[in-house]
């Protein structure tokens, strides 16, 4: 099988940390989809708008508009701030600067050359945070090695990745397949809103997400 090399082009995470005052909730991520990787004309990398707009599949966004009842959607990045804001949401990667092994957004493919811990710790410290959750295995196991040591008091739960290149594993878990079994007319996404709904913290009014709009 031919394997794709990667360009080994340092990246810097695009994004600050997002962080509304009085978070109670840290959602992890890894380190932004670049949609240009394989653009061998491109000079420069494209990570989409904000967090999770990288590739133009990522799940994320779609589960958070069911879950908090986004009317109408979160097409704009000030809606997407402001649903965070209102249910006191931060939003971080664990990477500020990688190099790709492969030429794909997989975790498994980012060599890691400096983490985000400075930014992710001050979170932790100065925020009332409830509850972190990772939103993958391999950010999972980077803060329960690295960071969860010096904030034993604060729960970890794994969240779904909301990318498509999970769904074949997703398949795979006996608790999606009871879901299914249980309800027949219902597919991935619907399980990854399932699941994270379990997770977050409970939807709170949205009069700001409609400012936003316009509504």
């Amino acid at each position: 099988m031919e394997r794709t090399q990667a360009h080994h082009q340092i990246e810097i995470h695009p994004f600050d940390a997002f962080v509304p005052q009085n978070a109670k909730m840290l959602i992890l991520g890894s380190f932004p989809c670049n949609r240009n990787l394989k653009n061998t004309s491109a000079t420069q990398p494209e990570y989409g708008e904000w967090f999770y707009l990288g590739s133009g599949k990522s799940n994320f966004w779609r589960i958070m508009e069911n879950i908090y009842e986004a009317t109408p959607n979160l097409q704009q990045r000030s809606a997407k701030e402001a649903l965070l804001q209102q249910n006191q949401i931060a939003l971080a990667d664990i990477a500020l600067r990688i190099e790709r092994k492969q030429n794909n957004c997989l975790d498994t493919s980012l060599r890691v050359l400096e983490y985000n811990t400075k930014a992710i710790i001050e979170i932790l410290s100065q925020q009332p945070i409830e509850k972190v959750a990772c939103n993958s295995r391999w950010v999972e196991k980077w803060y329960l090695k690295n960071i969860q040591p010096a904030f034993l008091h604060i729960p970890v739960v794994y969240l779904l990745s909301p990318s498509p290149a999970a769904d074949a594993s997703i398949r795979r878990r006996a608790d999606f397949k009871q879901f299914i079994s249980q309800n027949p007319a219902k597919n991935l996404l619907d399980f990854r809103i399932h699941y994270y709904k379990e997770r977050l913290p409970t939807p709170q009014n949205n009069e700001i997400i409609n400012n936003f709009l316009g509504i």
